[in-house]
Order: C-alpha cells, then sequence, then structure tokens
C-alpha cells in the first residue's frame, strides 16, 4: 500500500499504485463487486464491499444507488481499486470508473472518467477527470439519509461529502480535507493580552509569555468566528502546532459598513455666456437620494420642500430624487440670480444607496 502526503497527490497518483478489476471489458447493466473495509461506513452499514455499476453509480456496502455520477445508460470498460494511507495515519480507498455516458457509443464527447475516494474519518470525495459533452443529462446525487444533489465541471471538478453523523454529510466543492494527524491550536492576542476561547466568549489568561505548553493547555482547536473577533479593534490571531510541518496559510474576508459621508462636487460653472438659468435636474440613483446645493461657495446649503428654498442645519439632510426632479426652472431661478457657480452635495447614509449620475440642463 501506498503511502501519501495530501489529498492531492492520491488524485494525482491516478491508477499508478491501483489494480486494474476490469480491463477494456463492458459492463453494461450489471454490477461489480469491489473488496471494500470495516473501517468505512456508510448509513451505518459496515462496506466490507463496495460496488460499481455500469450505468454510473457506486454503492457502499450494499448494491444499491448510493453514489450517482451522471446515472443514466452508460457502460463501464475500466475499474480500478487503490487502498493506501494519507500521512501514515488515516485509511482510504479510491475507485477509478471509467467509460461512457452511453452505452453504444465510445468516442470522446461520451467519455466520462472519475475517482471515488473513501477515508476511515467517514468523508467521500468524487474527483472528475472526464466529463462527457454529450449525454450528460444523468443524475449527480448522493443518496443517504437525504439526497445530496451536486453539479460539477471543469473548473470544478471536486465535491466532498463530509460525514457529520449517521448518514448526513455536509456537501462543499473542494478536494476533502483531511486534517494531519497531530495537535494545533489558537490563541488570540489583543493589546498584549492573551485569550482563549470558552463556552463560545473570548477568556483573558493569566499568562503573556507564549509557549508550546500553554497553547496545548489553553488553546482551541478552530477558527474564530467574525462575531467573537468583532469587538476587538486589533487582534493577532496566534497558532501552534505539534510539527515540523510546513505552518498553513490562514485567510480572512473582512466586510466593513462605511460611515455616513457627504460627497460634494467640484464647482459647476455658471459664466457662460450662453448660459441663462436651469431647466432641471435628474438623477441616475439606487436607494433613497440625498441631496443639496449651495450657490454661495458652499458658505450654506439649500434643498427644496416643495414651496420655498430652506437652508440646512446637519450635514446628512437634503432633497429626496422626486423632489430634485420636480424642482421648475423658476424655483430654480430663485437661486440661481447672480451666482457665478454651484456646488452639489450628496449624502450618503447606508449602503443601500448609489449615485451614477446628477445631470443638470441649462436654459440657453
Amino acid at each position: 500500500m501506498a503511502n501519501y502526503d495530501s489529498v492531492q497527490a492520491i488524485i494525482d497518483a491516478g491508477i499508478t499504485n491501483a489494480e486494474c478489476l476490469r480491463n477494456n471489458v463492458a459492463q453494461d447493466d450489471g454490477t461489480d463487486t469491489i473488496q471494500g473495509a470495516n473501517w468505512f461506513s456508510f448509513k451505518g452499514v459496515t462496506c466490507v464491499n463496495l460496488y460499481a455499476n455500469g450505468n454510473s453509480w457506486i454503492g457502499f456496502g450494499s448494491s444499491t444507488e448510493h453514489l450517482k455520477v451522471n446515472r443514466r445508460d452508460a457502460k463501464m470498460w475500466y475499474l480500478y481499486r487503490e487502498e493506501g494511507t494519507l500521512y501514515n495515519y488515516y485509511n482510504f480507498i479510491k475507485i477509478r470508473w471509467s467509460g461512457y455516458s452511453r452505452y453504444n457509443y465510445t468516442t470522446e464527447p461520451y467519455k466520462l472518467t472519475y475517482d471515488v475516494i473513501i477515508f476511515d474519518n467517514g468523508t467521500i470525495m468524487l474527483h472528475m477527470i472526464d466529463i462527457p459533452t454529450s449525454n450528460n443529462d444523468g443524475i449527480y446525487a448522493l443518496v443517504a439519509t437525504s439526497t445530496y444533489t451536486y453539479t460539477v465541471s471543469s473548473t470544478q471538478p471536486d465535491v466532498t461529502f463530509y460525514n457529520t453523523d449517521v448518514g448526513v454529510y455536509d456537501l462543499a466543492y473542494e478536494v476533502a480535507k483531511v486534517l494531519e494527524p497531530y495537535d494545533r491550536k489558537y490563541l488570540i492576542r489583543s493589546d498584549g493580552a492573551l485569550y482563549t476561547v470558552t463556552d463560545g466568549t473570548l477568556a483573558a489568561l493569566e499568562q503573556t509569555a507564549l509557549n508550546s505548553e500553554l497553547f496545548a493547555t489553553y488553546g482551541f482547536d478552530d477558527l474564530p468566528s467574525g462575531e467573537l473577533l468583532q469587538p476587538l479593534s486589533k487582534f493577532d490571531l496566534l497558532y501552534w502546532q505539534d510539527s515540523q510541518d510546513e505552518l498553513p496559510s490562514i485567510k480572512a474576508t473582512v466586510m466593513a459598513t462605511p460611515h455616513s459621508q457627504a460627497v460634494i462636487s467640484n464647482a459647476v460653472d455658471l459664466t457662460h455666456s450662453t448660459i441663462t438659468g436651469i431647466e432641471n435636474m435628474t438623477a441616475d440613483c439606487e436607494g433613497d437620494l440625498i441631496v443639496a446645493v449651495s450657490f454661495d461657495g458652499k458658505q450654506t446649503w439649500k434643498a427644496w420642500n416643495g414651496t420655498e428654498w430652506s437652508t440646512l442645519s446637519e450635514e446628512f439632510t437634503g432633497m429626496n430624487k422626486e423632489t430634485l426632479e420636480a424642482i421648475t426652472f423658476e424655483q430654480w431661478n430663485l437661486l440661481y440670480q447672480g451666482a457665478d457657480s454651484f456646488f452639489i452635495r450628496i449624502s450618503f447614509i447606508d449602503t443601500t444607496q448609489s449615485v451614477t449620475e446628477i445631470c443638470a440642463d441649462f436654459a440657453n
């Protein structure tokens, strides 16, 4: 049995270390029995045997359509089995099914090849190798306590089913993540203090000196949630592992809501001899528009209230889209007289607001 240092290495090995169980011999509607293992169970049944059917499905522990991979009237021509270990610790079996998506065709558009890898922690992984471009209209599903349908493509050929309870799985479009068999712990450092996580909340530690014993004794096992870290203005996420292996890369997705802000335009020049006033303004926007104008060099900001121009005392106030677009030439003229320029102020108070443009039509 071969040992591998990563799941990707198991995939990349192909059939190099596999035993050929069917070699260019057609299997149409029948089922091949494959040696399983007593360390793997499916829906509570120990899988002493595995089953591969010509119509492109795999059975775990019984000749039943459990994992369907473009399940339709297909035909299998090759079947391989490999048993090995991962990290010299986990057991796995890899099955390769190879054939065509239509039983009476053996040309490239119908080529269907995939690996199914089962691990002794209950994880089931599917890796697609040849996805047919013709007759790719079969069923893609894992039938356990519930039915988990999935899709595959050349850009996303991997599907992993993580066993969380008897017959219950979490579906993920990724190469199976199997942790190396050694301890790994996290701590949080903020403003010189160290924290662990106890019952879902941050708990401060009396110790501040970092060492392996501190991590092993007080560290927590899983990456902390964003909600847990949000109250900390600044923090370091500390990681330790009981191994000389390369440290993992930890990435975080940070989301933030900007503070309310006002955006002020450049001065709009009114000095051209052909301009005699403002006909109207229109706005292309999403959400609530909050807009104001200044005709005195930003000394005061004005908004039309339906009957007159009112002076605004607060920054994040102004007219909405309907009011702005309803202002007439005569109403604009009350502000326009004697001005050589004006400014537009747009206030944003939440993420639902956006403005693409505000257009002014001038009278000539």
